[in-house]
């Protein structure tokens, strides 16, 4: 409602009111009933969004997200004389229907009379009386980015921005630009988003924005390039490095959010939510990052979300000691330019593995190689067994970069290079055991297994098979790791049927047993 419980008054104690605090009283809560106020998740978005360049905010569907960047763009548009804003959807139509039409709505419910934004239809923009101006706009194709790059905002907002691909994101983010009079007044070049899991620019939102935050745990971080080109979270403080270097970083945020942050949410639409199939259900209810369009390893999730939006770890887990007495193998993606990757597995007594450490970097020879995995094991750590990529050992000079593994004192045996089988002993670890949980789990320590699994695609060539040319070193290791032991059988917890089964089977066998003896 708007309306601050501690100031209401009783009616006792509102009669004891002179008749002109009694009207200045029913004037301050008809105000308060008709505030436009933010729920929690949308406060913590809108004060980041005041410190950060970049901030996406979303999961699910139905969090609040187009209604916060309304709120926020209004704001900042009465706060500053001449603000200008850009919000973009990808179809003309769609904008019409959905974020258009409830600007309408809300502007002329909650704006004074004498501070209300005059709107031009045919321009699909909104003129305040400061000067400030809300344009809506549409961005479909890549063409369609040069009608915005002569033209600069305060403020750009994307809405389902997962629609959007990255091209069209960076290009028009370049738009973002304030005149340091206006900068005065309060202005700031900032880009936020909004969106739900998904679609053509669900790869770069989460690599960009998702992954870098730690899903949001870190807040706003500042990201760097890496030597492949992409981004990822600061890795060292920005007060070693030069004025250029740190003019390169991009200071961006990630608020997720899901249909239990919106207080006004009706339980028919969440209903409807659950109706789903189960990949759209978990996008959309539970704003699940881990499951793009076109996954391949779709039985991963890095958390398990029940329908009250609570979380816990599933296939990605905190890291604890693992125990000397348990079996330790490690595997090896071999790569110089790409990245080459180690990863670490360890099978406790019922079989279930935990991959619990990784090595992952390019441009080392294979003696740098070496010895980076020989100091990244523990003191005096007992491998079973190491296994590499058959490739290591299929170079045509003298020294084989298996070889030269062998001369570093680091031995590897040749792994099973079935793909298909892989990818399917992959799926059959991932799969919960008797307990409910899965029969492999992740150390959140090995940030590239858990950045990559959920981002490989189907071969639309070969649909059996994966896209070789996604980044799949550490799933590759992965796949060499678990073709080293056959995922254990377990025997099916008997319930009640089975128990009578078992009865009626022991009762024929008795019964037989006595048909067939004999007297003395």
């Amino acid at each position: 409602m708007g309306i601050d419980l501690d100031e209401i008054l009783s009616l006792d104690e509102f009669e004891l009111l002179s008749v002109k605090d009694q009207e200045a009283y029913l004037q301050f809560l008809e105000k308060a009933e008709s505030a436009w106020t933010l729920t929690g998740k949308q406060l913590v978005a809108d004060d980041l969004a005041d410190k950060v360049t970049e901030l996406v905010y979303g999961g699910a569907a139905g969090g609040g997200k187009s209604e916060w960047i309304l709120h926020r763009s209004w704001r900042k548009s009465r706060e500053v004389s001449g603000h200008r804003t850009l919000i973009l959807r990808t179809k003309l139509k769609e904008l019409r229907r959905s974020i258009v039409a409830r600007s309408l709505l809300l502007y002329a419910q909650h704006t004074p009379k004498d501070e209300m934004p005059r709107w031009k239809a045919s321009d699909l923009e909104w003129h305040f009386p400061n000067g400030s101006v809300i344009e809506f706009g549409y961005c479909q194709t890549d063409e369609d980015v040069g009608q915005y790059l002569s033209a600069e905002y305060d403020m750009i907002c994307f809405d389902e921005a997962t629609q959007f691909t990255q091209y069209q994101y960076e290009l028009i983010r370049s738009r973002a630009r304030s005149p340091l009079s206006k900068m005065k007044r309060g202005a700031r070049p900032h880009i936020i988003s909004a969106t739900n899991p998904g679609s053509r620019g669900h790869a770069f939102f989460k690599s960009t924005f998702v992954d870098p935050t730690e899903f949001g745990e870190l807040g706003a971080t500042y990201i760097e390039r890496d030597d492949d080109d992409r981004w990822r979270a600061l890795t060292r403080p920005r007060e070693e490095m030069t004025e250029q270097e740190q003019m390169s970083l991009r200071h961006v945020a990630f608020v997720p959010s899901t249909v239990a942050d919106n207080p006004h949410m009706t339980k028919e639409y969440i209903a409807s939510l659950m109706t789903l199939p189960e990949k759209e259900r978990r996008r959309m209810l539970h704003g699940d990052w881990d499951l793009p369009e076109g996954m391949y390893f779709t039985e991963f999730q890095r958390n398990k979300t029940d329908n009250d939006g609570q979380k816990t770890p599933y296939h990605v887990i905190p890291a604890f000691p693992i125990p000397d007495s348990w079996q330790k193998i490690e595997a090896t993606d071999w790569g110089y330019a790409a990245p080459f990757c180690t990863l670490w597995g360890a099978w406790d007594p019922d079989g279930r593995c935990y991959i619990y450490r990784e090595v992952y970097q390019s441009r080392l020879t294979p003696v740098q190689q070496a010895n980076l995995v020989l100091r990244s094991r523990g003191l005096g750590e007992k491998i079973s067994k190491s296994y590499a990529d058959p490739a290591s050992w299929a170079q045509r000079d003298d020294l084989t970069t298996g070889k030269q593994w062998e001369n570093a004192g680091w031995r590897n045996f040749r792994a099973k290079n079935d793909r298909l089988a892989g990818w399917l002993r992959i799926r059959e670890y991932l799969q919960p055991m008797e307990d409910g949980l899965p029969a492999v789990q992740i150390f959140d320590t090995c940030t590239n297994l858990i950045r990559t699994l959920p981002e490989m695609q189907h071969d639309k060539d070969k649909p059996e098979d994966l896209d070789t040319t996604l980044e799949d070193h550490a799933v590759d290791a992965f796949r060499y790791l678990m073709m080293t032991r056959p995922l254990p059988l377990h025997k099916k917890k008997s319930g009640p049927l089975d128990r009578i089964a078992a009865h009626f089977e022991s009762r024929v066998s008795r019964n037989k047993r006595k048909k067939n003896s004999v007297d003395f």
